[in-house]
Order: C-alpha cells, then structure tokens, then sequence
C-alpha cells in the first residue's frame, strides 16, 4: 500500500504551497503524506463547523455564520468558513444524486389520448 504512485496535485492541491521544489524530494513523496494532507483537511473542517453560530429571525429563518468577533479579525489566520460550506453544499449534491436516483417513474393513470373528428 505505501509503495502506490499517487500523483502530486492530489497530495498537494493547486495553491498549497507546502509542495517541495526538489524533484528528488516530490518523487519520495506516497500514501503517507496524501493520508496526512487528508488528516489535516478533516481537522480543518472540524475546526471551522465548531465556530458556526446558528441564529433565527422573528421571521424563522435561519442563518448559519461566524460570531461577530470573529468576522471583524483582520489577519491572514482569521477564522474562516470555506470548508464548512463546501460540506454543506457536497451533503446536499449527494442527497439530491440519491434522491434522483431512488426516485421510481410513475406511470400516468389516466390514458387519454386526445383525437380530432
């Protein structure tokens, strides 16, 4: 399993820079370090769904966002919510793919075919 050859843009996305130079370096790298990358990402999400305030209307409509606060920060490591809206935008994709495929044809249950005299 350690010995697969995973391609480097899956280890380390378009914009990570975490990427080494060397090519001697990229060539060494394997299903340790993509399983680290996905640990870190899991932990990142975690971490941002645990900031997420909920708060309701008098109307009853929901709103799902970061405590006032934290939206104010101005530094490059402020709190942010990506992964959490990528979360909740892939559950309802998949929700939406199964629900299309679970769902049976009905057949019509009337067949009136109109005709002209």
């Amino acid at each position: 399993m350690f010995s697969l050859n995973i391609p480097i843009d899956y280890i380390y996305p378009k914009g990570i820079d975490d990427a080494p130079d060397d090519a001697s370096e990229r060539a060494k790298l394997g299903i340790r370090d993509f399983m680290e990358q996905q640990d870190f990402i899991i932990k990142d999400t975690k971490d941002q769904c645990a900031l997420i305030q909920v708060s309701s209307t008098a109307r009853g409509t929901q709103s799902f966002d970061l405590p006032s606060h934290l939206r104010r920060l101005t530094t490059a490591n402020k709190p942010r919510k990506d992964n959490y809206s990528a979360l909740m935008l892939g559950n309802w994709a998949v929700k939406a793919y199964f629900d299309l495929h679970s769902d049976k044809a009905e057949k019509p249950k009337y067949n009136f075919t109109p005709f002209f005299l």
